[in-house]
């Protein structure tokens, strides 16, 4: 039996849309949403799908993820971190560098802005901290 990652994994050409540059993502109860590439995420699939026997630019499975993730924490020392420890950290450095929580919340694929509020508000505080700071300068 495949299991949902395995379909995925072999839906993934049909995912990436490399003419529009973004990814799409199922997530839980096969919710929809699609999340813009960068240029180095869209330089790396496309160099990756051109090579040849490839039909994903790579195998998207949990065991393969985590194999990789392991292998890069323990070459950068870093301890204690998972597969969603990039989540969290995607979402907190957007939201300090002062992105939308709203945008965030899509971009995660959260179910509502108020899930994204609830793991990000303390950092939107301290931007605000920040913004009286610049005030402060002003006068």
């Amino acid at each position: 039996m495949i299991s949902f990652i395995d379909q995925w994994y072999f839906k993934l050409p049909d995912n990436v849309d490399f003419q529009n540059k973004r990814l799409k993502i199922v997530g839980k109860k096969d919710r929809v949403r699609y999340v813009p590439m960068d240029d180095v995420v869209y330089e790396i699939l496309a160099r990756r799908r051109n090579m040849k026997g490839l039909i994903a630019p790579f195998p998207l499975t949990y065991s393969y993820t985590l194999k990789k993730v392991k292998k890069y924490y323990e070459k950068a020392k870093i301890m204690n971190a998972n597969i969603h420890t990039f989540r969290r950290t995607f979402g907190s450095l957007l939201v300090q560098q002062g992105v939308s929580i709203f945008t965030v919340s899509k971009l995660l694929g959260h179910s509502s802005v108020t899930v994204t509020e609830t793991h990000y508000a303390h950092l939107i505080d301290a931007n605000l901290r920040e913004g009286v700071k610049v005030l402060e300068s002003i006068l």
